[in-house]
């Protein structure tokens, strides 16, 4: 018995080693994207790379909600694989439906024409190279889903070092075509290394459409906070000074690295927690909030007494802007590590409450925000970002522990009726 826990110990340590450098990677392929195409590419074809890069990333969000995260809360079933083949065939489908409406929007926006028909042919690989990710968590094979995320970053620096060095000067097509293709490329392979078995049927399929499949209480999240962000993003554009706007954005950007661990352990931890005990459950969070709280916090601190000379190297002239928005944004750091592990903690006892939480919090940050530029303009906007961001962690611990307290330990079986995979 001491060395199965011992055992399941160092697999949760792996797996979790393994999620961390698979969402490092997956942040430097597409960061690596943005910033070559920005450095060889006019202003005008960066422009339109952007659009349809945003574009791209959306669809992968939406993708993720809808098949993705409900995938990972199937962890230890005993039709892991069967479920793993069946939602990469359901994200072959989704992506060929999001290539037909990319392909229509080329025909109604003739001036992005030819990165919308790139961005269609690559998108069905695409999706199915994201949701892999999500069935290597599900089977304990993250170290397949970073290969295939090393292989995205690979092809794409070697084809953005054939463009440069070619005698072609570079279109935003072109650089849409290196980062999508290469894309497309990984998710190939990521076909290749699914789990093989018996055939899955179109007629599983239909599994998605039942009204119970928590992907649609997901993808109403997805929905409630891109949007948020977006009319955020838009206000700020709108009544700030876009000088003081890219300051903020800056700091946001200086909390890189912790983003990508909140990230990691947003996306990728449920299957770690799934099959713990209520007890370990409880601890296993704590020590992931705590800790990622803490290293928010410490980055924070570092910023603060940071040199000048220092912050102009990290974020040029604008440093000289960011003196009122370190302390609020880097709350707003500590606050979305607790909350990604409280949510991650709801999303495995009661997913379906989850939806209830974003919705409330979501307006609760949407109202903070809104009164801190009012009040102070980008420095009110940033106390906002803080502030709403620690209430949204509040609710969301709340109800966590009122979910552990109240709803059904949910073992395989019942979430597996739940997910209807």
């Amino acid at each position: 018995m001491a060395r199965q826990q011992v055992g399941s110990v160092t697999n949760r340590r792996r797996a979790a080693s393994w999620s961390v450098i698979d969402q490092g990677v997956s942040s430097l392929t597409n960061l690596a994207g943005v910033i070559l195409s920005a450095r060889l590419l006019d202003t005008t074809g960066f422009g339109r790379f952007a659009v349809i890069y945003g574009v791209c990333v959306l669809i992968l969000g939406a993708g993720q909600s809808f098949l993705s995260q409900p995938l990972v809360l199937t962890r230890g079933r005993d039709d892991a694989p069967r479920l793993v083949r069946s939602a990469l065939r359901a994200a072959l489908v989704l992506g060929s439906l999001f290539a037909v409406g990319l392909v229509l929007a080329a025909v109604l926006a003739p001036q992005a024409r030819a990165e919308l028909v790139v961005t269609a042919a690559c998108m069905p690989l695409l999706l199915v190279g994201d949701t892999f990710r999500f069935g290597c968590a599900v089977l304990g094979r993250m170290d397949r889903a970073a290969l295939v995320d090393i292989v995205w970053l690979v092809l794409l620096v070697a084809g953005v070092v054939v463009l440069s060095t070619s005698a072609v000067t570079p279109e935003g097509w072109h650089l849409m075509g290196v980062w999508a293709g290469s894309g497309a490329a990984a998710g190939a392979l990521a076909w290749l290394l699914a789990p093989r078995g018996s055939h899955v049927s179109l007629r599983s399929l239909r599994s998605f459409t039942d009204k119970a499949y928590l992907g649609y209480r997901f993808s109403v999240e997805f929905i409630a906070v891109r949007g948020a962000n977006q009319l955020m993003a838009l206000s700020l554009g709108v009544l700030v000074a876009v000088e003081a706007v890219g300051a903020l954005r800056g700091v946001q950007t200086l909390f890189g690295p912790i983003n990508v661990l909140v990230q990691a352990a947003g996306l990728f931890g449920a299957p770690l927690v799934i099959g713990l005990t209520a007890r370990r459950r409880g601890r296993f969070l704590v020590l992931i909030g705590v800790a990622l709280g803490l290293l928010a916090a410490a980055m924070t601190a570092c910023l603060l007494v940071l040199p000048p000379s220092l912050g102009r190297v990290l974020l040029g002239e604008t440093w000289s802007d960011t003196g009122g928005l370190l302390l609020p944004l880097g709350l707003q750091a500590v606050g979305v590590a607790v909350l990604a592990a409280a949510m991650l903690g709801v999303r495995v006892v009661e997913p379906r409450l989850s939806l209830r939480i974003q919705l409330t919090s979501t307006s609760c940050f949407l109202v903070l925000f809104g009164a801190g530029v009012w009040l102070g303009g980008v420095e009110g906007a940033a106390w906002g970002f803080g502030v709403g961001t620690l209430v949204q962690a509040s609710l969301a611990v709340t109800a966590y522990r009122w979910a552990s307290r109240h709803s059904i330990a949910p073992d395989r079986r019942s979430l597996g009726e739940e997910v209807r995979i």
